[in-house]
């Protein structure tokens, strides 16, 4: 049997696909071999605010920085990144936001608001939405780098090293990283 689609159009209900595949045995399906992304240790200690209102997006997030070796509190609001600011005594390096969040805040908002506490602290957003990304390329309050949906850990760990080591390296004072 060749590949073939059928879809059926109910008006008033939409339309349904129906989508048929070649059988396969078990053992046929191919072995993949997925690339290794290599990655370079921390070489500092640094702390960031994950702000991500998809519970499962924060997750895969943060085990990827928390593997990284960053040290990452969480949040699901911008109400609630407030929260764990007020909480955390010492320094947020970073905040990592998503642009547009379910319920209260923006993550431009939030980050306005969590720079009068932590007036050094960096910003780096994070968008599903194209419309943003071009309203950032023309100024639209978004005076931070803007991370497109989906991005790779690699491309993630490179950002977060271009917005943070000119700061990290002049409190080593000596131009390092470490």
């Amino acid at each position: 049997m060749h590949q073939h689609c059928a879809w059926a159009e109910t008006p008033g209900k939409g339309t349904a696909f129906t989508l048929y595949f070649p059988c396969v045995a078990d053992d046929a399906s191919p072995e993949i071999a997925l690339p290794q992304e290599k990655q370079a240790p921390v070489q500092w200690k640094c702390t960031i605010l994950l702000v991500e209102d998809e519970v499962e997006v924060g997750n895969v997030i943060c085990a990827g920085l928390e593997t990284s070796g960053y040290f990452v509190y969480r949040a699901a609001s911008g109400e609630e990144a407030i929260g764990v600011a007020n909480q955390h005594k010492g320094e947020i390096h970073l905040l990592l936001t998503d642009v547009i969040l379910k319920h209260g805040l923006d993550g431009t908002t939030l980050a306005k608001r969590l720079r009068y506490a932590h007036p050094e602290m960096k910003v780096i957003y994070m968008t599903g939405y194209s419309d943003v990304l071009i309203r950032a390329g023309e100024g639209a309050g978004i005076d931070s780098p803007v991370m497109e949906k989906p991005f790779t850990f690699a491309a993630l760990r490179r950002k977060i090293v271009e917005t943070l080591s000119p700061k990290l390296a002049a409190a080593n004072g000596d131009g390092s990283p470490n």
